[in-house]
């Protein structure tokens, strides 16, 4: 109960002691080990309240609280400074003394805290069995496939999962339209009562829709045993460039010729600009070693990237560099290199982006990008991707399949 403890008087003479919170989070206390009687508190972490500041609240002397909590903290079994509203705990109090502490730290985490024999205490970390399972959601699109799958059952980062598949080939922003199809396959994993604790890797992504009709397989090939996401075909989802370097943003000029919004001449517009609020980050659009990072003019604060194949991409305007970029610098793509801003010759917060194949500025919507893996290519990793493949898709029509390999066959899949 928010703001005051649920306390109880437990007797231990003769009976088993029902102990909700404790049997749910640890089987805490061995009754047999028990005081005679005990005064048992549960209760959650209120926001700005520290965890100290909870377990006394739930009765126990601050000085043992604080000692009973260094034996978490001396073996980094929870990070204090990232606590979250929420978090339960259940103490053991016998004549003002404390003598157990028990903490939900995270949904299949559980911490113990006792007295030794020396009077000092130990902390222990209990893991939850979990047992896994799959979940399906497909629906229309009606709005978001953020909101949808939210519905549906799944999770931010399934959507999230979903999106980075999709990555490559469509705009989000632009090319999703009402009456689209998505699906998403993930994991699931429950506990042993059946409730819910957390779901696990997207395995199958898909859309159906107007701009594009592609689905993946999640799929980390035994030679180097690094997952990414293969189309039917055993072609890799992941492009040589990303087609947009941040997320969340609106075109608000084009490639091509234009009239230039400050100095008013006529001239060709050598890149894309995505207008977005000053502080969104921007990711590198592909692996590279940063050519440059420093003011240009009416670029502003700029970063030029080097790729190989003849590729570079340039970004404009930005209102600050990610911390300890420089030139030489070798990113990945995805990095976060910067942040949006208006700096140089801007009318507005917006990111300039541009691309060069060979030296030569070209529209970076509408290139057509070199590809990451084929396993076509590979006969012995086609052949074990065709197997996978053919598992993931029984499980997605309700069959068991072959899938040892991920999870136990009797599990079912959730509707």
């Amino acid at each position: 109960m928010a703001g005051r403890p649920d306390a109880a008087i437990v007797h231990t003479a003769d009976a088993a002691v029902p102990l909700p919170l404790a049997a749910r989070l640890v089987s805490a206390v061995d009754v047999a080990d028990m005081p005679r009687q005990l005064v048992k508190a549960e209760g959650k972490l209120e926001r700005n309240e520290t965890l100290t500041g909870l377990v006394s609240r739930l009765g126990a002397p601050v000085g043992e609280a604080n000692a009973a909590l260094q034996a978490v903290y001396s073996k980094d079994l929870i990070d204090h400074r990232r606590l979250r509203p929420g978090l339960e705990a259940e103490t053991f109090v016998e004549d003002g003394r404390l003598t157990a502490l028990a903490i939900k730290a995270d949904a299949d985490r559980s911490l113990l805290v006792t007295r030794t024999l020396e009077g000092g205490w130990q902390a222990t970390q209990l893991n939850a069995k979990l047992i896994p399972s799959y979940k399906r959601v497909a629906a229309e699109i009606d709005g978001s496939i953020y909101n949808a799958a939210l519905k549906l059952g799944a999770g931010d980062q399934q959507v999230v999962d979903f999106a980075s598949a999709f990555a490559y080939d469509i705009d989000f922003q632009r090319e999703i339209h009402p009456g689209d199809r998505f699906e998403i396959f993930f994991e699931t994993f429950v506990d042993e009562r059946g409730n819910p604790v957390r779901h696990g890797e997207v395995l199958y992504a898909a859309l159906d829709g107007k701009a594009l009709k592609r689905g993946f397989y999640r799929f980390a090939p035994s030679d180097d045993g690094v997952p990414d996401y293969f189309d039917e075909k055993g072609e890799s989802a992941t492009k040589f460039l990303m087609k947009t370097p941040i997320n969340g943003a609106r075109i608000s000029s084009n490639f091509g010729t234009r009239r230039h919004p400050i100095s008013g001449y006529t001239r060709l517009h050598k890149g894309t600009d995505f207008a977005a609020p000053t502080g969104t980050p921007i990711y590198a659009a592909g692996s590279g070693t940063v050519q440059r990072a420093s003011w240009n003019g009416g670029y502003g604060n700029f970063i030029k990237i080097k790729h190989t194949r003849g590729y570079e991409t340039a970004y404009a305007h930005l209102s600050r560099y990610a911390k300890g970029l420089k030139p030489g610098m070798k990113v990945r793509q995805g990095d976060v290199i910067g942040y949006v801003g208006s700096t140089g010759a801007s009318t507005g917060p917006h990111l300039h982006y541009e691309v060069y194949v060979d030296g030569k500025p070209v529209n970076a919507m509408s290139l057509k990008l070199p590809t990451g893996r084929k396993l076509s290519e590979e006969p012995a990793m086609l052949a074990e991707f065709m197997q996978y493949k053919q598992s993931i898709d029984s499980l997605r029509n309700g069959g068991t399949g072959p899938m040892a390999q991920l999870m136990p066959q009797e599990v079912p899949v959730s509707p």
